[in-house]
Order: C-alpha cells, then structure tokens, then sequence
C-alpha cells in the first residue's frame, strides 16, 4: 500500500486538490493547522464525495478540532466509513495500514459484532422517528438532542441503546472520582477533540451551573467559548487550558486535561487505571461522529435537574454577566 501524503498552501482553494487525487494511491491530507472556513467545509464535503464515488481513498490529518470535525462530516456524509481523521500523520498512517475503519474498533468495544455501522444522511423515516425520540427524549431530561436521527442512521435502534448508557457509565466515573463540576469539565475535554461545539458547550453549561450552585461565583471556562476552543490548534488549546485553569478552582483538573490530550494523541498506559478517560473519549469519537452532523454552537446542560432550573440558569448568566 502506497500512502501519499498531500500538503495544501496556506491560501490554496481545496479545488486545487482534486487533480492530485487518483485511485492508484491511498491519499493523506495534510491539513495540518489549517482552520477551515464554513465554505471550504461545505466544499470539502462536495469533494469528499466524488472522490469516493470515484473509488479514490482519501483520509486527513489536522492540528484542530474544527478542522477534524469537518473532515469528520463530509466523510460520514459521504458514505465513507474507512476514512481516517486524525491529529497526527503517523496515527493516521498506523491506522490507515491496519486497514482499520474510523469506529468500527469502538464499536466492537461496547456492542461487539451486534451492529453494523452505516454512514450518509438520514432518511426521511429516520429523520420522523428521531424527532419523535428527540420529543420523549426532552420530556425524560428536560433538554434535547437534535442528532437523534443521525444516531439512528448511524448505529440503529440497537447500538443507540447501547451507546447512550455506556456514555452515561463512562462520564459517571467520571464524577465519581473528580465530582459533578470536574467531572463535567473532563468530559467536555473528551469530547472538545472531536470539534463538536454542542456537546462541549452542553458539558461545559453543566460545569459552570454546579460551580455557580455551590460557590456563588463563575467558572473560569464559559461554555460561550465553544467555538472558539475548537478552532484553536491542538497545542494553542493546551497552552490555554493551562493559562486559565492554574490559578483558579478548576486547577485539579489540569493534570487529567493533559492526560486526555496524550491519550488521543496516541500515548498507551501499562495498566487499565486510566480506563474510564479512554472509555469516555471513545464513547464521544461515536457519539460525534453523529453530533457533527447537526452543528450547534450552543447547548443545554447535560443534566437533567439543571436542563430545569430555569431560575439557577438565569442568576448564572446575570452573573457571568456581570463577571462576578
């Protein structure tokens, strides 16, 4: 197997790339710190797809979470389900040589051979039924989810049930040993890789309001930064984290933050007591793997008591208005 490792000038259109692409050899994209506007992405989405209709294997290689997460969609909208996205050539190279699909390894560890991932849009039975769920969903919780549909498309009946409690169990350890407001911002971090703004905006809210329901005061991390922490490079992201955690209540959590990067990153532990971060960040590659699909900047709080609490949602956002 012939890998092809293809780099794109700053400026460079994406357009540029096709010409470049054929089907006598397996492409690497190396987008590297390049940030994506929305065209380009909606771009590459269109490019994406006639590559693979063509039969040309294509994968990507990027330095921010944005960037992953829209090389993510227009993969997954494609149809292509074999396509590597990571934050490194020589993961996604290891990868791409063990023949390796980009879920099928997290499927197997929570649902074994039980389910067959799909890939693509939802259809228009998927997309009534998951609304339908959605409605259910926000009746149970207090909030909703709005990539139900791509859930279904994606994992079925069968892996969604499977998925949604294995995540729970995943972030349960999680606060277990860190409590509620760590505990939320962890699993924000876990997810923050993946470039999904709901999902850390959701668990980033949940952090805050545990915070400001127990000390009276603001978090030092807004979860109205979403976007921007997504767009930064994975070593700018750290440098911040580390800039605006050290001196504040959140401190404790900078040497597990910072093990969550090494863990993506590739960095293998000797023994399992690192599982419950290894299972929360594989719980949320599947999860967002979906959730990219229906983008939001924005997001309840992942907890059904604070999805409720209008009254505790409304003194937070007067306080972190009035930076207090």
């Amino acid at each position: 197997m012939t890998i092809q490792t293809l780099e794109l000038a700053p400026t460079a259109p994406l357009t540029s790339l096709s010409d470049r692409i054929d089907t006598d050899h397996v492409f690497l994209i190396a987008f590297q710190t390049r940030r994506l506007t929305p065209t380009e992405s909606s771009t590459l989405v269109t490019l994406h797809r006639e590559w693979f209709m063509n039969k040309a294997q294509v994968h990507y290689v990027a330095h921010r979470p944005a960037t992953r997460g829209s090389c993510i969609v227009a993969a997954h909208s494609a149809g292509d389900g074999l396509c590597q996205v990571a934050p490194s050539i020589q993961g996604a190279t290891a990868a791409i040589q063990k023949g390796l699909g980009r879920i099928e390894p997290g499927v197997q560890h929570f649902v074994g051979d039980t389910i067959q991932p799909q890939f693509g849009p939802p259809s228009s039975s998927q997309q009534l039924i998951g609304g339908a769920m959605d409605w259910m969903g926000r009746l149970t919780n207090g909030y909703s989810v709005p990539f139900v549909p791509n859930i279904l498309s994606t994992f079925g009946f069968t892996g969604m049930s499977k998925l949604f409690p294995m995540l729970q169990e995943a972030e349960s350890a999680m606060i277990e040993r860190f409590g509620k407001t760590i505990g939320h911002l962890l699993s924000a971090c876990c997810t923050l890789g993946n470039g999904c703004t709901f999902c850390l905006y959701g668990h980033l809210y949940a952090a805050n309001l545990f915070h400001f329901e127990e000390h009276g005061t603001v978090g030092p991390l807004a979860e109205t930064e979403a976007a921007q922490l997504t767009a930064l490079t994975d070593t700018e992201l750290q440098d911040y984290l580390q800039a605006t955690l050290r001196d504040s209540p959140w401190a404790e959590a900078l040497p597990v933050i910072k093990r969550i990067a090494e863990i993506r990153a590739g960095s293998l532990s000797a023994d399992d007591t690192e599982a419950y971060i290894r299972q929360t960040i594989l719980a949320w590659s599947l999860i967002n793997e979906c959730s990219l699909q229906a983008p939001s900047n924005s997001a309840p709080p992942f907890n059904p008591q604070l999805a409720r609490n209008r009254r505790l949602q409304r003194a937070y956002r007067h306080a972190r208005e009035d930076g207090s």
